[in-house]
């Protein structure tokens, strides 16, 4: 915006009666750019208006004294740069709570890595307000200094990319790998790539309209077609405590697989407990 406004004396001035000169003194010109035609000088309240300025004309007033009073550049923001913050989290808290919240044991997912691929995961049965509680226990044990609730989610939100929730959506291995090579490949190579991935979808396509043929010839004929699907439906910590200790201690998972018939609706439950986490699971 500093460099798109041109400041001038003015052309003409109206005779003044009194003896105080309290004419304008400067005129200035507007301009946007265009691609084909350069700088394309516009009325003041175009300006305002292409950058979104109708209700801060602040703004566009301070850039004006600035060239008037023959600043070469615009005036970096000062806007927190001052020491005057007295309401400021002091650094040694802020080590603590990021102390606590590291010794809190996460893992990975499976699920929608290629929406964040860092984001790592607590256990489901904790929340920021018992994260709290349990640092207020660990202060009195640890002499660690006493934080607001709202302190801890700031620090929480703002230096770690960890959730609570499982992720509910499930992505194919080999989609998400033709989707990171397409966006670091050439032109050439990415319509290579878009083939490959086209072929990979067919083949999906093809293989869920034959489950789904042969399911129905399952029900139809039962005794003679069998038709078994095979899922990991859920993974389970085990025990299952509300003890404060078990919070910062990985726990053993145990993990549902489910086998189900179609043709006969029969449903059976096999359970797998490991000390891991389930992005482990093959």
């Amino acid at each position: 915006m500093f460099g798109q406004v041109k400041c001038y004396r003015p052309i003409r001035r109206r005779p003044e009666s009194t003896g105080t000169d309290l004419r304008k003194q400067y005129s200035y010109a507007y301009y946007v750019k265009s691609a084909s035609d350069g700088d394309i000088r516009i009325c003041k309240e175009a300006f305002l208006s292409v950058h979104g300025l109708q209700n801060c004309r602040g703004r566009l007033e301070n850039i004006l004294t600035h060239i008037i009073n023959g600043t070469g550049m615009p005036k970096v923001d000062g806007r927190g740069k001052h020491n005057n913050r007295p309401n400021r989290t002091p650094n040694d808290v802020l080590e603590c709570v990021k102390t606590h919240i590291n010794l809190f044991p996460t893992y990975q997912s499976h699920y929608s890595r290629r929406d964040n691929i860092n984001r790592v995961y607590l256990g489901e049965d904790l929340s920021i307000g018992r994260m709290h509680k349990l640092y207020l226990e660990k202060s009195e044990e640890n002499g660690w200094p006493r934080v607001s609730v709202d302190a801890y989610r700031r620090i929480f939100c703002e230096n770690f990319n960890m959730g609570f929730r499982l992720p509910q959506t499930d992505t194919c291995k080999v989609c998400d790998k033709f989707s990171v090579d397409m966006q670091a490949a050439s032109e050439e190579d990415r319509l290579n790539l878009e083939q490959q991935w086209n072929i990979h979808k067919e083949k999906a396509k093809a293989a869920f309209d034959l489950l789904r043929r042969d399911t129905q010839m399952a029900k139809e004929n039962p005794t003679e077609v069998h038709v078994i699907c095979f899922d990991l439906q859920q993974a389970l910590p085990t025990p299952k405590l509300s003890s404060s200790p078990a919070f910062y201690k990985r726990k053993l998972w145990t993990y549902n697989f489910c086998i189900h018939e179609y043709g006969c609706r029969h449903c059976i439950n096999v359970y797998v407990a490991r000390n891991d986490s389930w992005s482990r699971i093959k």
